[in-house]
């Protein structure tokens, strides 16, 4: 194990997660994830008082990774639309300068 990593345990919607292998900087940022899927759980949980833990990690995944895909959807029409403008502004100085 790199000298700079360690193991952490990370509390998920009331249980103790062990990670072995992790890099100081990543680690804030598991705990938030972390938090943050606790805390949907436990929404769901007292939205819906018959979903089980299982369930309820479940839809808070799906949830999650699907604002994830939308988001990433997003950025990839971003450059696109950034691409689609570099090479409309190239195609007008060609224009300007050959024609």
């Amino acid at each position: 194990m790199d000298e700079n990593r360690h193991r952490i345990t990370i509390n998920i919607a009331g249980k103790d997660q062990n990670f072995s292998n992790i890099a100081p900087e990543e680690e804030e940022f598991m705990r938030m994830a972390a938090k943050m899927i606790s805390s949907k759980v436990d929404e769901y949980k007292k939205k819906y008082t018959r979903l089980s833990d299982q369930d309820a990690l479940s839809v808070t995944s799906l949830i999650f990774v699907t604002q994830l895909i939308k988001e990433r959807r997003n950025n990839d029409a971003g450059d696109f639309e950034q691409k689609i403008s570099e090479l409309s502004n190239s195609l007008d100085e060609y224009i300007k300068t050959n024609l």
